[in-house]
Order: C-alpha cells, then structure tokens, then sequence
C-alpha cells in the first residue's frame, strides 16, 4: 500500500458512464465538481481489503425514480420513494466494485452493505457529478480513500 493512494476520476467516470448506459439505458455526463442535486437519496458502501474506504452516491428523487422506472421497464409515477431508494443503494453496490475492479484489477476488496446518508454529508460539495439530456447535475459519486 502506498501512502498517497488515490482512484483517478477518469475511472469513477468512466465506470458511472458505462453503469449508466448499461443498467439504465441513458447517457450520464461527468459534470464536474460541485454541490448535490437538491432533494436527493443518498447512499454509503464501506469497503476493506487491499484498501479500505468508502463509495457514497446521491442522485436527485427524480432521477432515482426515474432509473428504477426505466430498469423495471415500468413508468416513474409507478415508483415510489423507498423503490427510489434501494435503486440508489444498488447503483452504489455495483459502482463501488465496478470502481474499484477497473482501479486495481489484482485487488482483494470485500463490500458491507449499502447504508443511507445522512443530510449534512448530502449537502456537501461532490467531486464527480453527473447530468443526464444537458441538464442539470443529478448524480454524484465521491470515492474516498482511508488513511
């Protein structure tokens, strides 16, 4: 292990863009760093092993409502918020390994399960988000590495 490890954000967006396409069928783009899409679920993996951390998530109601629609190939007004909300721990379960296979393919990691977020880390700013159709940012993704 290295003192100074960090996931490059090309990874992060490069796995969140193919998640997207794959599991959803829509093209998100990297929109930058900046603050969570108001009104939002948010979601929490802790990993250990070859290193340990976290991968936390946020993404919009409407968009989590409308992800969960389109992968259950139901309409949006059809999903309701808990519905929304195991979408978005889903989404963060399988970015997390997706995220850390494509950074350390030889890697040994092991993933608890999803936990929810809180309001204060919801509202932080998020060093990699996503918009969908030239919106607004509705998904962030913040991969943090421990000490």
């Amino acid at each position: 292990m290295t003192d100074c490890a960090v996931v490059p954000a090309e990874i992060i967006q490069s796995v969140v863009g193919q998640l997207l396409e794959e599991m959803y069928f829509c093209a998100g783009e990297w929109d930058g760093q900046g603050p969570a899409p108001m009104d939002s679920i948010g979601s929490i993996i802790r990993f250990s092993g070859t290193f340990a951390g976290e991968l936390r998530i946020t993404v919009s109601v409407r968009l989590a409502k409308q992800l969960a629609a389109d992968f259950l190939a139901v309409e949006p007004d059809e999903i309701d918020v808990p519905q929304a909300e195991a979408m978005v721990s889903e989404l963060a379960n399988v970015a997390c390994g997706a995220t850390l296979a494509a950074w350390m393919p030889e890697g040994n990691f092991n993933l608890a399960p999803p936990g929810h977020l809180d309001s204060a880390v919801l509202t932080a700013d998020w060093p990699s988000r996503f918009h969908l159709d030239g919106g607004a940012a509705e998904l962030g993704v913040d991969l943090i590495l421990a000490d």
